[in-house]
């Protein structure tokens, strides 16, 4: 009878442990995506286009590794998924402002549609300066939309 207690206790106190650890378990793989999503984002030099545009993907990641070393593992989750998002965003934005300037290449300055794409695209950038990533990309797509409408008849 004892022995079965104990072999009952065992297992009751394992499942316990294997449920805690699977609920917190660190966020390892979360921190590393976010780390490559800037590390991408830097070799592809958008803050030469978007400068300072990573400082609020780098800070959400430094708050990931700083609430991850005291244990707490959902807020490291959290800040480390913002960090990546973060740091999409800004390559993404980087890379349509990129098509954009492309697109206006070799266009008539004076054009409506020429001299709107490039107040957008100078929106966007203080967007994404301002640590308005969102609203930056947003800008940067109109940006790009209202470029190609300059080669429409």
């Amino acid at each position: 009878m004892a022995f079965m207690q104990k072999a009952m206790y065992g297992a009751m106190v394992w499942t316990l442990l294997s449920l805690y650890a699977c609920g917190h378990s660190m966020p390892l793989q979360e921190i590393s995506d976010a780390h490559q999503a800037i590390e991408t984002a830097q070799e592809n030099k958008v803050e030469s286009q978007l400068p300072h545009s990573l400082e609020q993907a780098r800070r959400y990641l430094l708050q990931a590794e700083v609430a991850m070393s005291v244990g707490e593992t959902t807020l490291a989750k959290d800040q480390a998924l913002s960090a990546k998002q973060s740091a999409l965003w800004v390559y993404q934005t980087a890379e349509i402002l990129q098509q954009t300037q492309v697109v206006l290449s070799g266009q008539n300055p004076a054009h409506p549609d020429v001299i709107q794409s490039q107040q957008l695209i100078e929106q966007a950038i203080s967007a994404c300066e301002q640590e308005h990533v969102i609203q930056g990309k947003q800008l940067a797509s109109q940006a790009l939309e209202k470029a190609q409408k300059v080669n429409q008849p």
